[in-house]
């Protein structure tokens, strides 16, 4: 009974992140598994492994693996009841990632070309598009998270330091061509009369009719010199990222039920652009604690991030399954 109950928020839970996508926002499945081990009276350990999805469900986005240990440095203080508490906990781990980053749209890149006599005779312009690479990534942190329990709501802060150190990698990169002539102004043959365009618009206007296809230019303007086609190997050069990542998380036990709901916000500060706020995380889910030992985790997650990471708008349903011995 209590497996079709979880089963059934599983289903409500997908139906209402994707009832929540407008055009352009993403899609994404986010998978988790994790053990963790007692040390002794204040230490543990743990690890984890995670399976992400993303461009709605239709490609690997990451997956990696995590080791951590935390520490409380004093007994969970109670007061004023039984239901009231307070405990402190540092945290500290590592996690090797391997992202994936999908094919992008450089953009637009115009320049007059000239003759020989030094004379203006149109324009070259260049469309860049990356074929989309793997990278992969260590990430290590330090955090300090207080969790204060009054009777059955409990509100938890944590702040976590992290650093990503990104290793360079390279890319396939395909860069598109196009001359024009117009001894007057930059035009652009659209179905009719040529119109003249500034540069702005022209960028505008590749963009979105080619999305990404070469085929664009045959279709659109009638290109086919293979001589304004070339591939090339851009070097993506390594790159390290410093983060203050802040979570608020609001939870609920409900009497007699192993089921416990939750909520959470999280910011993430660049600490290396002046703790400019690059990431925002809004979260809602399910605890389900089967025994002592096991637990299941079912919850939606909304990211407006515009990181190296993420680019905005992306719903996600994440899973999670923790065994503690």
């Amino acid at each position: 009974m209590r497996f079709r109950k979880f089963t059934l928020l599983l289903s409500s839970a997908f139906l209402a992140a994707t009832s929540q996508l407008r055009a352009g926002d993403d899609f994404g499945l986010w998978t988790e598994v994790s053990v963790e081990k007692s040390l002794c009276k204040h230490l543990s350990a743990d690890f984890g492994y995670d399976f992400r999805t993303e461009q709605n469900l239709d490609a690997i986005s990451r997956n990696g693996v995590s080791l951590g240990l935390s520490y409380k440095p004093f007994k969970t203080v109670k007061f004023g009841g039984k239901k009231n508490a307070f405990s402190v906990k540092f945290g500290t781990g590592y996690a090797f990632l391997r992202d994936r980053n999908p094919q992008e749209f450089k953009g637009i890149k115009i320049k007059e070309n000239y003759n020989k006599e030094g004379e203006r005779n149109g324009w070259n312009v260049d469309s860049i598009i990356d074929h989309g690479y793997w990278r992969n990534k260590h990430r290590a942190w330090f955090d300090v998270s207080a969790k204060l329990t009054l009777g059955r709501f409990s509100l938890s802060v944590r702040e976590r330091y992290q650093f990503t150190l990104y290793k360079s990698t390279q890319c396939v990169r395909d860069r598109y061509r196009q001359r024009y002539r117009d001894e007057n102004d930059l035009s652009f043959p659209g179905y009719g009369p040529w119109y003249p365009l500034t540069e702005e618009r022209l960028a505008e206007e590749m963009a979105k009719l080619h999305e990404f296809q070469g085929a664009y230019y045959e279709e659109y303007t009638g290109y086919d010199d293979p001589k304004g086609f070339e591939r090339q190997t851009d070097n993506k050069a390594e790159k390290r990222r410093h983060y203050l990542r802040s979570r608020f998380a609001l939870d609920y036990n409900i009497p007699r039920c192993p089921v416990d709901p939750f909520v959470t916000v999280e910011f993430s500060n660049n600490l290396s652009e002046g703790m400019n706020l690059e990431k925002t995380r809004y979260t809602v889910g399910l605890d389900w604690k089967i025994n002592k030992q096991h637990t299941l985790s079912l919850a939606y997650l909304y990211d407006d991030g515009q990181d190296d990471d993420s680019n905005g708008n992306l719903h996600v349903l994440e899973v999670g399954y923790k065994f503690k011995f």
